[in-house]
């Protein structure tokens, strides 16, 4: 091979690996320039981005969420502005006047009377059935002299019990509760289900003379 030729070769390969080191050169600050541009610009673009669809999102769901309320409110307004408008005109006027000729006779309508709270309240409750057994009490002591008292008999587990009466408890809502002496003043009391209770009322000589009759009111129980 030609001497000559190689030489001139190698003069042409190290030109080129010249020209290819000052391209590099060249190139390097341009390849810089553009990692830059892409890190301080195309970023803050890309997540300018992903914030405008995050945003574009957020306005699909409300739109899907409160879309139909502003259809509604649209059509609430057109209802009002309809209203306000039908106020105005000689067709409401005439039937004002017409539902206000009708009012007295409203007001001439009788209600019924009010229910009285007692009819409200369970006449089997030991409380009721108490109330109204010492009204009876009361309306049989008020015939009684003073040398005599209220004595009650009681049937309890098949035998009769009498004693002086001193007052009647309840506890609601099935017990009512006797309170009194028995005929050699012994003090009793005795319990019974208000289902149970079979009371006869009846005439006894005061055990003493000298105290002045008590009232019978409510016991001490009542619960």
């Amino acid at each position: 091979m030609n001497t000559s030729f190689l030489t001139e070769l190698e003069k042409q390969f190290a030109a080129l690996e010249e020209s290819q080191q000052r391209m590099q050169k060249v190139l390097a600050p341009m390849i810089q320039e553009s990692e830059r541009l892409r890190r301080d610009v195309l970023g803050p673009i890309e997540k300018y981005a992903t914030e405008l669809s995050a945003i574009e999102e957020s306005e699909r769901r409300w739109r899907a969420a409160f879309g139909p309320m502003e259809k509604y409110a649209k059509e609430l307004s057109a209802i009002k502005r309809f209203a306000n408008e039908f106020a105005a005109t000689e067709e409401c006027t005439k039937l004002r006047s017409a539902l206000s000729s009708l009012v007295p006779d409203v007001l001439k309508i009788e209600l019924p009377a009010p229910r009285s709270p007692e009819l409200l309240v369970d006449p089997d409750l030991a409380s009721e059935v108490c109330r109204r057994l010492l009204a009876q009490v009361g309306q049989f002591q008020q015939g009684l002299d003073q040398a005599h008292e209220v004595g009650v008999s009681l049937v309890n587990f098949g035998h009769v019990v009498t004693i002086r009466l001193r007052g009647i408890g309840y506890s609601n809502p099935p017990l009512m509760i006797f309170y009194g002496e028995s005929e050699v003043g012994e003090p009793m009391q005795l319990i019974q289900h208000v289902s149970q209770t079979n009371v006869a009322l009846k005439k006894m000589p005061r055990a003493d003379q000298n105290r002045p009759k008590a009232p019978i009111g409510f016991g001490p129980h009542q619960i």
